[in-house]
Parts: C-alpha cells; sequence; structure tokens
C-alpha cells in the first residue's frame, strides 16, 4: 500500500455452535455464522470488517441478533 501496491485481501467465515444446556441449568443453544474481510495495508497495519448473525433458542423461544464490528490493528 505504501510502496504503491494494493495491500493484501483476506477473506474469512467462521461457524460457532455452543449447547448450553447442561443438567439443572437449561441455557439453550447458540450459533452464529461471522464473514469477515481483513485488509493487510502493510506488514504492521490490518483493517478487519465483521458481520455477524447469530441465533439463540431456549425454552422454545427464539432470538436472533445481527452485528457489524471493525478493527484496525497497529504492530510495533
Amino acid at each position: 500500500m505504501f510502496e504503491g501496491g494494493p495491500g493484501a485481501w483476506e477473506i474469512v467465515a467462521r461457524f460457532s455452535y455452543t449447547n448450553l444446556d447442561s443438567q439443572a441449568v437449561h441455557g439453550g443453544t447458540f450459533w452464529r455464522l461471522t464473514p469477515m474481510v481483513n485488509w493487510y495495508l502493510s506488514d504492521h497495519l490490518r483493517l478487519e470488517m465483521a458481520y455477524g448473525y447469530g441465533s439463540l433458542d431456549r425454552f422454545g423461544v427464539v432470538g436472533k441478533t445481527q452485528f457489524f464490528q471493525s478493527r484496525l490493528q497497529v504492530q510495533l
């Protein structure tokens, strides 16, 4: 990027599933899908952008959530 190139791009997808039920605890089940795009501007600078979608099923009631997050990482 700083020497005239576009930097490096990385596309990542993450899936997680958690069963929160255990004997007397009934927390339900939760899953989340998170696709991400990382842009490495240089060896020491990275921009991360992620969108996530998740669902919690507890006692037959389903709650859904969405989020967007970004992060700028600088390594010294």
